[in-house]
């Protein structure tokens, strides 16, 4: 398993994490890390303030102290930056190891699962920007990426929430005779592969974004003002410009 956060951090966030008290609502540490994995690859900047309170589930941890809530919470912004920077530095890869059997144990799956519906509740936060192409132009007339990444996305929510995957695909209007291809075993076995299409397609949503708002950036170049033959001369000798520097 190939963890960005250390053992230390681990810990010191699945402390914080409990003491939440609907702990059901909360959470837990692998959930937590497929979230902050989905929120740094987003080409979108997401504030604290929009998901911290999804990470408690709407609640108020009981702090004992505000030094000890500002503690607690330079912990959680340190994870985040830490995704944030593994993104940066193309260190961001899907966590678990996984054969071309799909088989794996209980124990795994379970762990797969959790990190795998936080990862789909970080997307949603800005799925008009994932899925620009199919918002505009439906799934027959998106790009060929942007109906990969629907597709993978069926896929996390067909292994992670599978209550919601036969509403879900009906609203994508997917194809009957595609649905057999959503099988557990399989989506393990493209995991990995379908993680890697969100990050590599997350650095190019970025690089447009950034891009684009060049485009927009105000012209700073000084601009310099034509000097009138009998003006003044810039240069300070009190001169008229014709009689100093521009003299012919």
């Amino acid at each position: 398993m190939h963890q960005i956060l250390t053992r230390n951090q681990r810990e010191s966030i699945s402390k914080i994490l409990s003491l939440c008290p609907k702990k059901e609502l909360v959470m837990n540490i692998t959930k937590f890390e497929g979230y902050l994995f989905g929120i740094a690859i987003t080409p979108d900047l997401i504030l604290p303030s929009e998901w911290l309170p999804v990470v408690f589930g709407g609640q108020e941890p009981a702090f004992k102290s505000q030094k000890e809530a500002y503690f607690y919470f330079d912990i959680l912004i340190d994870a985040y930056n830490k995704y944030s920077n593994a993104f940066t530095n193309n260190l961001l890869e899907f966590p678990f190891d996984i054969d071309e059997s799909g088989e794996i144990s209980e124990e795994i799956l379970n762990q797969i699962k959790y990190w795998t519906h936080g990862f789909i509740l970080a997307i949603s936060h800005r799925d008009k920007i994932w899925f620009v192409d199919y918002y505009a132009k439906g799934l027959e007339g998106a790009s060929y990426a942007c109906n990969e990444l629907i597709l993978g996305f069926l896929a996390l929510i067909k292994l992670a929430k599978p209550e919601e995957f036969d509403e879900v695909s009906k609203n994508v209007k997917l194809p009957k005779e595609m649905l057999d291809e959503f099988e557990i075993k399989k989506i393990l076995r493209l995991l990995p592969y379908i993680i890697y299409r969100f990050v590599n397609y997350g650095k190019i949503l970025w690089k447009e974004q950034v891009e684009a708002m060049r485009k927009y950036e105000p012209d700073i170049t000084e601009k310099k003002e034509k000097v009138g033959r009998n003006d003044p001369c810039p240069c300070g000798s009190g001169k008229k410009y014709k009689w100093c520097c521009g003299k012919e």
